[in-house]
């Protein structure tokens, strides 16, 4: 039986959060697209535990 957390925060104050336009977990075995590019999925896996964050700003 697996559990899955998440536990690390990502902070953006609110003047960026008001700016963004998507965000989006690295997480390859909750986002398809990282989990169907081989590449990826494997240097997301190998890498670390924790996975990258990316936020889209409208400056």
């Amino acid at each position: 039986r697996y559990m899955q957390t998440l536990l690390d925060y990502v902070m953006v104050s609110p003047g960026l959060r008001d700016r963004a336009s998507d965000w989006r977990i690295w997480h390859p075995f909750d986002d398809p697209a990282c989990y169907e590019t081989p590449e990826l999925r494997d240097a997301l896996l190998t890498a670390s535990d924790h996975f990258p964050v990316s936020v889209e700003l409208d400056i």
